[in-house]
């Protein structure tokens, strides 16, 4: 028999219960703290803001989405696709640019045409464009300008020429042109030297044919201060356009 053991069986029956109660006891605080664990960890309970202590338990980071009220999102509007370019107004550029340039100067594997839109308080108006050049060469521009019901209201074309003229004046401006555009030109050339107040030399032909068209030719060199090139001109405005009444190509009267 154990010294230590009880001899008074009632007190052993208590220790036992003692022992049974104390071991069931640990049992339920081991499973109410898992319980409060798995709370705490999923966020469900938040025992750090109960007893400081237990904000060293691990916790499972919570992610939070952005409030699309406090942050909204830009509109991204696709723009909206413009239609083709007719095959009409195709055909009109590149007939407006064989009437206008010497053949030579006109690529085989011509043609694609830009499109600019311009909007004022009243109407619309459009442009289209067409360009190309060669390395250390000329480069050509030629614009056909178009109301909203698609008739045509100007042209331009301007060729830019790798170099500066000097010594312009009326007789040599009308062949230097003649290089490059094939139309006659009506008018007398009236040239302008320190155009602008600089040392720009402007030459330019500009008439009204009988059926109220106008149409201009010219050349400009240097096309500003301090270039290395000229410029070669064309252009001719109907009644429509917004610049009928100016007397050049360039301005209203530049050579007056």
């Amino acid at each position: 028999m154990d010294p230590k053991e009880p001899k008074n069986p009632i007190l052993k029956i208590l220790l036992a219960d003692v022992e049974i109660f104390i071991g069931g006891a640990l049992i339920a605080l081991v499973i109410v703290a898992v319980i409060f664990g798995v709370l705490n960890y999923f966020n469900i309970i938040s025992l750090s803001s109960i007893y400081e202590p237990f904000s060293l338990l691990p916790r499972r980071i919570k992610l939070i989405s952005p409030n699309n009220n406090l942050y909204p999102q830009k509109s991204t509007r696709m723009p909206t696709a413009l239609p083709p370019i007719p095959n009409k107004i195709k055909a009109d550029v590149k007939s407006i640019t064989g009437d206008i340039l010497i053949p030579s100067y006109i690529p085989l594997n011509l043609f694609y045409v830009v499109r600019s839109i311009k909007n004022s308080d009243n109407s619309t108006s459009y442009s289209y464009s067409t360009s190309w050049a060669k390395k250390d060469e000329e480069s050509f521009s030629v614009i056909v300008n178009y109301n909203q019901t698609q008739d045509i209201t100007s042209e331009a074309t301007t060729i830019y020429i790798p170099k500066v003229i000097t010594g312009l004046d009326a007789s040599s401006s009308g062949i230097l042109t003649s290089q490059y555009i094939k139309i006659n030109p009506q008018g007398i050339f009236a040239c302008k030297n320190n155009f602008a107040n600089s040392s720009l030399t402007l030459c330019e032909s500009f008439w009204e044919n009988k059926d109220g068209t106008k149409e201009g030719i010219g050349i400009i060199s240097p096309i500003f201060i301090n270039s290395n090139k000229s410029e070669v001109f064309y252009c001719e405005r109907n009644q429509e356009d917004p610049n009928y009444s100016w007397k050049s190509c360039g301005s209203e009267s530049p050579l007056e």
